[in-house]
């Protein structure tokens, strides 16, 4: 029964370090302690706000950058009243929500390098077909394409993503029309983008393949300038 118990408490001891460990995943070696006693003592805009802070307030406010390494732009919302615990003034603040989207804009940055370089090859394979044919080649019936993803950026910044896409990669020429951007009802800070497209000739409405077609080149093209689809 003792034996029992050790393990029953053993299993729990790692399941909570497990927790704890991934809350502090944007800086997992943070000491909790010694960052609130140095923003106690200082303020928590002593020193500015470099990227490495902004990660170590993110670790303790417990906001998970994800498999890339990058924050959600809006995680800082739920860093702002440590960040007011500790700010010495207003502008502290605002300090931190610029910061905030600067490391987030760097991070998107590096990851954008590497996935450029990832699917160059597909990306271009993909252009010289587009450039070659033109709209001739699809020659099919009219596809529209819904988009989820990019949940926790604000619209004025997925609306400038899109249109890159339209002016930057050869998405543009595979759309008919300019997409939409709607409220996705099933995340409050998310949005839906509605692509109508040129279709292929074994294209089709709704075809499981014709999805996987459409959203792997969007992918691709989206990797071309520099963003993740995430999808």
């Amino acid at each position: 029964m003792v034996l029992s118990l050790i393990g029953v408490g053993l299993a729990a001891a790692a399941i909570s370090g497990l927790a704890e460990q991934s809350s502090k995943r944007a800086y997992p070696s943070l000491n909790e302690k010694e960052f609130d006693a140095i923003n106690g003592s200082k303020g928590i805009a002593h020193g500015g706000y470099p990227d490495e802070k902004i990660m170590k307030i993110a670790a303790r406010c417990g906001v998970k950058p994800n498999k890339h390494g990058v924050l959600p732009q809006n995680g800082k919302n739920n860093c702002i009243r440590y960040v007011t615990k500790y700010a010495d003034h207003d502008r502290d603040i605002e300090k931190f929500k610029r910061a905030w989207d600067r490391t987030v804009e760097n991070q998107i940055k590096k990851h954008g390098s590497n996935l450029k370089e990832k699917y160059a090859r597909n990306y271009e394979y993909k252009k010289g077909i587009v450039e070659r044919k033109g709209h001739g080649y699809f020659g099919g019936p009219t596809i529209v394409l819904e988009i989820n993803h990019w949940h926790g950026i604000n619209k004025k910044e997925q609306l400038k993503r899109m249109k890159e896409l339209q002016d930057q990669t050869i998405w543009g020429g595979v759309c008919i029309h300019q997409p939409k951007l709607r409220h996705n009802p099933n995340y409050p800070s998310g949005f839906t983008e509605y692509w109508t497209l040129h279709g292929g000739k074994e294209d089709k409405q709704g075809k499981r393949s014709t999805i996987k077609k459409y959203k792997n080149l969007y992918r691709d093209c989206c990797a071309h300038i520099g963003y993740d689809a995430m999808l």
